[in-house]
């Protein structure tokens, strides 16, 4: 009984140093982007390009959890003055993107508000600490205007192209016009998942996701990135060869149906195993500091 009764001041003075505003502040800035930002995700799942950003959302959670794990103890001095600059900009971004009805604001708006309150309640040491979430959740935010449909188009044409110049090397006849390759009576039409553009963003945002994870320097995973882009590229220009050499010589169809989803999950694995052995080989060459 004594010693249920000794533990019961301390319990009261833990509860009461327990400091419910940071939650209020988050419950109160939440409330007021959801309605904008679930419109944004619901925008975002009709993109197939963007379909891996519940990977990304776990991804950035995890990796606040890990730094704020490793910075246990120390204490976080918040900035009100730098909190509210950056609530007040949220807010203005949020009223823009509900006048004019552009659900990608609202994505920007949350992120914005986020840092808002992480300056409020840490300051910037705080920030600098959660900067890789930060950063990860910005490979979910498609560029305005739609641009990335430009670059999907640009990367169609260049695939086609590419892949032109592997068939003629094996000696394949067919004839390319625009998006399309025609051979041996068919048309393969070079979609956006041939030309890249869904493994293309999904694999540089794992791999940006896997540098901070590895806590690699910022040289190297910009190194990593750019080299896996350019795995991607020539994976799916290998992919569309294969495919119109395989419909030439065996009559087999690779580029449509559950095999062409098969042959993409295959090729992003590639990738990411590249950029992997990449990232050692780059270890190897220049060990990191302890």
């Amino acid at each position: 009984m004594s010693a249920i009764t000794s533990l019961t001041p301390s319990t009261k003075q833990a509860r009461s140093r327990f400091d419910w505003r940071p939650l209020l502040l988050l419950g109160l800035v939440g409330i007021g982007e959801l309605p904008l930002l679930v419109k944004f995700f619901a925008d975002l799942w009709t993109r197939p390009q963007y379909d891996f950003y519940p990977l990304i959302l776990i991804g950035a959670a995890y990796l606040a959890w890990d730094r704020l794990r490793e910075q246990a103890g120390v204490q976080f001095q918040g900035r009100r003055l730098l909190g509210a600059i950056l609530l007040t900009i949220a807010l203005l971004v949020l009223g823009l993107g509900n006048l004019l009805l552009l659900r990608s604001l609202g994505a920007v708006s949350a992120w914005i508000a986020l840092a808002g309150c992480v300056c409020w309640i840490g300051g910037a040491r705080l920030l600098r600490t959660l900067a890789p979430s930060f950063l990860l959740l910005i490979t979910i935010m498609p560029p305005p205007m739609r641009k990335d449909e430009a670059i999907a188009l640009n990367l169609r044409q260049w695939a086609v192209w590419a892949s032109g110049r592997m068939l003629d090397l094996l000696q394949i006849p067919h004839v390319s016009t625009g998006t399309l390759i025609n051979i041996a009576g068919h048309r393969l039409g070079v979609e956006d998942a041939c030309s890249g553009i869904h493994s293309l963003l999904a694999v540089v945002a794992v791999t940006l996701m896997l540098g901070f994870y590895w806590r690699r320097p910022a040289w190297r995973i910009v190194t990593l990135m750019c080299c896996s882009i350019v795995f991607v590229v020539w994976a799916n220009v290998l992919r569309i060869a294969l495919g119109a050499y395989l419909i030439e010589a065996w009559k087999i169809d690779i580029l449509s149906g559950s095999a062409h989803e098969l042959l993409g999950l295959v090729l992003f694995m590639v990738c990411i195993a590249l950029t992997a052995s990449l990232d050692q080989f780059l270890v190897l060459l220049r060990p990191e500091r302890r």
